[in-house]
């Protein structure tokens, strides 16, 4: 079993530099000279990002000059995700340094949604929600005339204590927990209201953007969730489930494929398995049947070439087990990656109820092993939260049992550290240096084995390349079942290694691509930044035209964007090496 990152929603994201010739028709929009130069730095999860390039589109649309140095901007943008606590920090740190180097400043995202009222938030600091960032440049253009909007409109009611006690006890309001049963579990210390279908209007997909990668399009299918995780605070940020219209899922695909030569598509959201759930309530549907994650799924294959995959975020085990013969379907279309992310978050009953989970470890179980069975070579990761309020020393003992039991190849690990305003706030917290021993349990289990030790000596596999390294050294693929695959140059003689790094529990080195458990109170959020020929990982390294400077594709016999035969070489934790065989297209 191997460790990846513990961010919340998928994989590693994509490179963060862009061909300045791979824009949208954001890059054929000029540059005016009396408008100040914009610093926008994202943290978060996928669709964070997906949104990143969305206001960054949008402002070059505008003639607003796009830098990555906050020193040289007029105006500093900070996006930040609330799911956990160094995310929302360096979004609060971002927005305090703007301000002090006495730039104009605009606040977005999840954090401003959620809590725009934080103190730490400087008084000048415009705000935008999720659901207004195509009002970016309005609110950019008022803000250089002296005006600060705060677009956030409310999308949780805080409620006071006598409130929520009163709630507990009947159990009828706009956003109740049909599925808590338990009367000892806090109820939440925010109400969620149903969606007013006169002014829930999600920002259009077709919005100009400027991508992290010019080969990938991270596509939002819906925002907002319906359940109430006790941890979980993106529900107060991004409101209730909303799906996207199938049409404009499926036209954006499409379109992008065709104008942009996009190879990959990402769908992201923050419960896409629920994607459909709301549309017949609201009204919403479209062609006379109910949708779900694989219908849409299936239709979007079929407008976009054979050669572009399909990867499918984050998945709720429940959504999963309710449509699991839909969900074998949808994996067995050639278009999509063989890759499922389903957080299971705790392999106790017990826990999951606390945490409430809309199902159980048996339901998970029968998802993973159905799977498995319907799609052999399917790459399962799935998320844990060691400490969560409640966990008791049995409890992790079961979440132990069940990664023995499942083998998984890849997880993320997070410690829990309760948000403020979650029902887990209220808990009775688990000592922190419990927390950090069971995180160190589970992650000494992980480094058992390698999973990926069967893959050694596979022969003619087709892969995807889409990435290169910042240094050029290297190209970066997948498998059809999203295993990364390295290839190096031909005329490279050295033995390629990853860099190495102490690992300082064990006194040994290990590779760099394996993660530590995130610790709560100090990982620092790196996050990424926009600059003028797109997206930089951090703020001091180089655009993807500086990159590729000097790199000459034909020494690694392919190009990116093309699907090439390779032969597995060597291994790593959690990557193949591989040698071209053929190109196939």
């Amino acid at each position: 079993m191997s460790h990846l990152s513990d961010d919340i929603e998928d994989l590693p994201l994509p490179p963060k530099q862009i061909k300045s010739d791979s824009l949208t028709r954001a890059s054929v929009v000029p540059i005016d000279p009396s408008k100040p130069s914009v610093f926008i730095k994202v943290y978060g999860c996928a669709h964070a990002h997906s949104d990143g390039e969305y206001i960054s589109g949008l402002l070059r649309d505008a003639g607003y000059p796009l830098t990555s140095s906050i020193e040289d901007c007029g105006i500093v943008i900070s996006y930040g995700c609330t799911v956990k606590n160094p995310s929302e920090e360096s979004f609060l740190n971002t927005c305090i340094k703007g301000a002090k180097l006495n730039k104009l400043v605009i606040g977005c995202g999840c954090v401003s949604q959620a809590d725009p009222n934080h103190d730490k938030i400087p008084p000048n600091v415009a705000l935008v929600g999720v659901r207004e960032l195509n009002r970016i440049v309005e609110v950019a253009d008022k803000l250089r005339q002296g005006e600060v909007l705060k677009l956030v409109p409310t999308v949780a009611k805080p409620l006071s204590k006598a409130e929520r006690r009163k709630i507990g006890k009947s159990g009828d309001h706009p956003g109740k927990y049909d599925h808590i049963k338990d009367e000892n579990v806090l109820i939440p210390s925010f109400v969620i209201p149903p969606l007013d279908p006169t002014k829930a209007v999600l920002p259009p997909l077709e919005c100009s953007k400027i991508r992290q990668n010019p080969l990938i399009e991270m596509l939002t299918v819906s925002v907002g969730c319906d359940f109430a995780c006790a941890f979980c605070k993106t529900r107060f940020a991004r409101g209730r489930h909303q799906s996207y219209p199938p049409s404009a899922i499926v036209e954006r695909a499409r379109t992008v494929c065709e104008r942009d030569g996009i190879k990959e598509i990402w769908l992201t959201g923050e419960d896409v398995g629920a994607y459909g759930s709301d549309l017949d309530r609201d009204g919403g549907s479209e062609g006379g049947a109910r949708w779900n994650l694989p219908r849409l799924v299936t239709e979007i294959c079929k407008a976009i070439p054979p050669h572009v995959m399909i990867r499918v975020g984050q998945t709720n085990p429940n959504h999963l087990f309710v449509h699991l013969a839909d969900y074998v379907d949808m994996y067995r279309l050639p278009n999509v990656y063989k890759f499922a992310h389903i957080p299971v978050q705790s392999g106790s009953n017990t826990t999951l109820k606390a945490m409430r989970r809309a199902y159980t470890v048996e339901q998970f179980r029968t998802v993973v092993e159905t799977l498995r069975k319907e799609i052999p070579n399917i790459t399962i990761l799935t998320d844990f939260i060691c400490g969560h309020p409640g966990e008791t020393e049995e409890a992790h003992k079961e979440t132990i049992a069940l990664c023995n039991e499942m083998q998984f190849p890849f997880m993320n690990i997070t410690q829990m550290y309760p948000r403020k305003g979650t029902p887990a706030f209220e808990m009775e917290k688990i000592p922190s240096a419990t927390v950090k021993a069971r995180s160190r349990e589970l992650s000494a289990l992980m480094r058992q084995a390698n999973p990926l030790e069967p893959m050694r000596h596979l022969r003619n596999q087709p892969v995807l390349f889409t990435d290169i390294a910042d240094d050029g050294s290297f190209l970066i693929g997948h498998l059809d079942n999203y295993i990364k695959v390295i290839l190096r140059a031909k005329e490279e003689e050295e033995p390629f290694s990853l860099p190495q790094e102490e690992d300082p529990e064990k006194g040994e080195k290990r590779m760099k691509l394996e993660v530590e458990p995130q610790k709560m109170r100090k990982k620092k959020q790196r996050g990424s930044v926009i600059g003028q020929d797109g997206w930089d990982e951090k703020e001091s390294s180089a655009g993807w035209s500086e990159k590729m400077a000097g790199v000459d594709l034909r020494t690694f016999g392919v190009e990116l964007g093309q699907w090439v035969n390779v032969d597995i070489v060597d291994l790593a934790r959690f990557c193949l090496f591989g040698e071209v065989t053929q190109n196939v297209g």
